[in-house]
């Protein structure tokens, strides 16, 4: 794996080109995976996944992993993500779909209120509140950021950070042009943001795309860890995100993952050395927060 490495603070923090031969971080043993009702949500419960690592037991950090949903995405290679959280950082990770509460803003509503859940009994979840991280890829990245936002998340105490995959932070436009080489499934993207979106006033709110948030907005946020595909109609906007959360005196760490596409991590066979290399440094960071 070739690192093209600038960490001296600004952003982008490094760039990465995926190889093959990138060391997979297989853990030991399969995580212990439970299905959960949450008494939250439309019908009155909410399903979420969890994934548990094997070993003594004790209260662990949580991961509160938001999946994109996004057409075509696989929730197995979500569920393997999770798995390998779970058991590479020695975390408690809950799996759910961003679009479990529908459109914007009940599903920002209900992602909220089922961690707040979760927090609020840490004894009965084998968690410990003190050590939150939010993850999230593609619009499942989007509610992260929102979530992460000091307004949005003032009750979440214990959150230390916040990893952004590929998120859409921003509203897209088209301006006339299709899909293309450089960004093969904008218009995928713009369909799903539609339908999470489908009142264009709301869209103003940095609630609904935290890219709008200004600095004084940012302060106070936690540290983040945003992961840019190349080949993304979402990478500007990224970028820019990334480097107004740096404005605000919040420690951001922003890696570009060279010939990869927006949904590398929801399709990860199909780009393999792209995901190993996103993985490792997911790991390592939710390592690196949960021991401060």
């Amino acid at each position: 794996m070739e690192v093209q490495q600038s960490l001296s603070g600004g952003v982008p923090a490094a760039s990465i080109v995926p190889h093959p031969d990138v060391p997979v971080l297989t853990p030991l043993c399969a995580s212990i995976v439970e299905r959960t009702l949450v008494p939250l949500g439309a019908t009155g419960s909410t399903d979420v996944m969890f994934y548990r690592p094997r070993g003594p037991g004790g209260p662990l950090p949580l991961v509160y992993f938001l999946a994109s949903g996004e057409a075509g995405s696989d929730a197995a290679d979500y569920g393997a993500l999770a798995n390998e959280l779970a058991e590479g950082a020695a975390v408690n990770v809950v799996l759910l779909r961003h679009d479990k509460g529908g459109g914007y803003p009940a599903r920002n509503r209900l992602a909220l209120e089922i961690l707040r859940h979760i927090l609020a009994s840490p004894w009965d979840y084998g968690i410990d509140p003190e050590r939150v991280a939010i993850v999230g890829d593609g619009l499942g990245g989007n509610l992260a950021a929102a979530l992460a936002l000091p307004e949005g998340g003032a009750a979440i105490a214990g959150l230390r950070l916040q990893v952004l995959i590929c998120p859409i932070l921003a509203e897209l436009r088209m301006n006339g042009r299709g899909d293309t080489d450089e960004h093969p499934n904008t218009t995928a993207i713009l369909d799903q943001t539609n339908r999470i979106f489908p009142d264009r006033s709301a869209r103003l709110s940095p609630a609904a795309f935290p890219g709008l948030a200004g600095a004084e907005q940012l302060a106070g946020s936690p540290a983040a860890l945003i992961l840019v595909a190349e080949k993304d109609a979402t990478r500007a906007g990224t970028e820019s995100f990334a480097t107004s959360l740096r404005l605000a005196g919040v420690g951001v760490v922003c890696v570009t993952i060279n010939g990869a596409r927006h949904d590398f991590i929801a399709h990860r066979s199909a780009d393999p050395g792209a995901y190993r290399a996103a993985k490792a440094l997911i790991i390592a960071s939710i390592r690196d927060a949960m021991d401060r």
